[in-house]
């Protein structure tokens, strides 16, 4: 025997219809709710970011920057914040799938428009920042080279050690070869603590030579070579200071392109 076909009746055909139609209607009515309070979260985010990177950074530039201490802590605070723009360029403006195409709706596309050029801002700051945390990472390596070799001319020195002092000072010009040169303003600084190096080099050698020779006037004219090759050192760290405060300077100047007129 065959089964009857069960067909539903008009009323129960237009109960169905309706509760459809009304599922419909729901489903659009929240997809347009969760649409609206997604596009106001998504200018809220770009814009709490750049209140956020502002405070960060507002707080990295007030560093000071006399000690190696106050080197090292301001250099940790620009990387943490070179990073954070880096991950901004590569998500902070991506629209989510669902609502990526009503950017032609309205005036929607101008939010994501605002979005990039907040990041785009940044992204220019930050490589300025980055032009200041390599000079900071080479001026670093620089300062640890120099320490070194003058903590070991420290250690324990005798007539009989004199002869380690060339060595340490030869070894340790070629510790300063090797460190990298992150912005040309680095060069000079770079090439006078190689020059400062070897003058030591240069003055221990006669030394010992006027030493051995027994020569009082070559001799008191070597101390007075190797002091002066000492003092000389000093004058790394000052230029080098100058230089920074340069850099400042210029990241001050993008600071004041990236927030002051855009905020």
């Amino acid at each position: 025997m065959i089964a009857k076909l069960k067909i539903a009746s008009p009323k129960r055909r237009r109960v169905i219809i309706i509760a459809a139609v009304t599922l419909v209607a729901v489903l659009i009515g929240a997809y347009a709710f969760w649409s609206v309070n997604t596009w106001g979260a998504y200018k809220t985010s770009y814009a709490d970011w750049q209140k956020e990177l502002r405070t960060s950074v507002d707080a990295a530039i007030a560093l000071p920057v006399t000690t190696s201490s106050e080197r090292t802590k301001k250099l940790s605070a620009f990387k943490n914040i070179s990073t954070e723009i880096d991950s901004a360029k590569q998500s902070l403006c991506r629209l989510p799938t669902m609502i990526g195409w009503q950017r032609v709706i309205g005036t929607l596309h101008e939010r994501e428009e605002a979005c990039n050029q907040v990041v785009g801002r940044a992204g220019a700051f930050g490589e300025k920042m980055k032009a200041t945390v390599g000079y900071l990472e080479s001026e670093q390596a620089l300062a640890s080279a120099i320490a070194a070799m003058v903590a070991a001319s420290n250690d324990k020195l005798t007539e009989a050690t004199w002869g380690s002092q060339v060595s340490i000072w030869q070894d340790g010009g070629k510790v300063i070869a090797k460190v990298a040169l992150p912005t040309a303003t680095f060069k000079p600084i770079k090439a006078d603590a190689i020059e400062k190096a070897k003058a030591v080099e240069l003055a221990w050698q006669e030394l010992i030579v006027a030493h051995e020779a027994k020569d009082k006037a070559k001799y008191v004219e070597a101390q007075g070579k190797l002091a002066a090759a000492y003092d000389g050192l000093a004058g790394v760290a000052t230029a080098s200071g100058q230089v920074l405060s340069t850099l400042a300077t210029s990241l001050q100047t993008a600071y004041a392109e990236t927030f002051n007129s855009h905020t």
